[in-house]
């Protein structure tokens, strides 16, 4: 809708210069004076309804973008009312301009800090579907981890939908693109998309042979012990930094595994994508096995959670931080 707009804009003023060259004409030859002006008017009036033609179909040409999942959303108009139903789906909308027009949350969003005095609506354990028809949005972007009964009654209420659900680093850009033309913000959200890829080519491009050599076990969560299979984010991210994770043969995204199975892999680094306090209780939970490399050697890395288990704009940063701990532990080369 911007880029219509400039152009618009700038066809007006040739169009003005070319009209000024014309009476500048008819100005210095009086002798067809009253033709040349019958001429001039009659162009500058079809020009002016071109215009306003233009500008009444472009406010009104509908808006497709297709989301994570293939799926295409259509808009008659910009959404000017938008929810979201994740944490790392607010950050999105933030980076694609749309900011102002967010009326609503999901619970821990947190970032920007601004999304914190807006009303919540739930979390994916329980959506408040009451609370979020009474908004009258007309754009909500959720996650894909929402239950198939939620979504169904999500799509019952005759809202657009937007899945905002990454597969790739790269595709975290599209879908800032992608709202930033459902919202109306589509220069800015380019800008704010080309950063990203430029920033996490910067971080692929520097660590791309770093830490070749080391295993890792990347813990999310316990008890029950979860880790990341092969070909999540955070598994590509892993393998962007030049490290392998133990359960990359797990098809699952964030699959549970059990601790013998950790014990025979042998990782020589374990991150945990943790607070500070979770991180200190789950590095002593497994000093009980100092077989293991990564605990003989004291190769555990704190990531902030939020950096890479969000699939947001700040994702290229958590891949960063990520690439630069493993980088300091590329010395440990201890197998045994």
């Amino acid at each position: 809708m911007e880029s219509i707009n400039k152009m618009l804009t700038e066809r007006e003023h040739k169009t003005y210069q070319w009209l000024l060259c014309l009476y500048r004409f008819i100005r210095n030859h009086s002798e067809h004076r009253n033709r040349l002006v019958f001429l001039c008017r009659s162009v500058a009036l079809f020009t002016s309804l071109s215009f306003i033609f233009l500008k009444i179909s472009a406010a009104h040409a509908a808006l497709t973008v297709t989301d994570s999942r293939g799926n295409a959303i259509t808009l008659d108009a910009p959404a000017q009312r938008i929810i979201t139903l994740s944490p790392h789906a607010a950050e999105l909308v933030f980076a694609a301009g749309a900011g102002a027009q967010l009326i609503a949350v999901s619970e821990h969003s947190d970032m920007p800090p601004a999304v914190k005095t807006l009303p919540l609506v739930g979390n994916a354990g329980a959506l408040d579907f009451e609370r979020i028809a009474a908004l009258k949005p007309s754009l909500i972007i959720l996650p894909s981890y929402l239950s198939v009964t939620q979504q169904q009654t999500l799509r019952a209420l005759h809202i657009a939908l937007y899945i905002a659900d990454a597969q790739t680093p790269e595709a975290i850009a599209d879908d800032i693109e992608s709202l930033g033309l459902l919202s109306g913000h589509e220069t800015t959200a380019r800008v704010a998309a080309q950063r990203y890829r430029t920033q996490l080519r910067k971080v692929t491009a520097s660590h791309r042979e770093t830490a070749k050599s080391l295993s890792v076990f990347y813990q999310i969560w316990e008890p029950p012990l979860y880790t990341v299979g092969g070909g999540s984010l955070i598994d590509q991210a892993i393998t962007r930094c030049g490290g392998h994770n133990i359960f990359s043969t797990i098809a699952a995204p964030s699959p549970v595994v059990l601790r013998e199975a950790v014990i025979d892999a042998r990782p020589q680094i374990i991150i945990m994508g943790a607070s500070e306090q979770d991180f200190a209780r789950w590095k002593n939970d497994w000093q009980l096995w100092p077989q293991i490399p990564a605990v003989r050697n004291q190769a555990f890395i704190r990531i902030d959670p939020d950096l890479l288990h969000r699939p947001g704009p700040r994702f290229a940063e958590g891949i960063a931080a990520l690439c630069k701990a493993m980088n300091q532990a590329s010395g440990i080369k201890d197998q045994d």
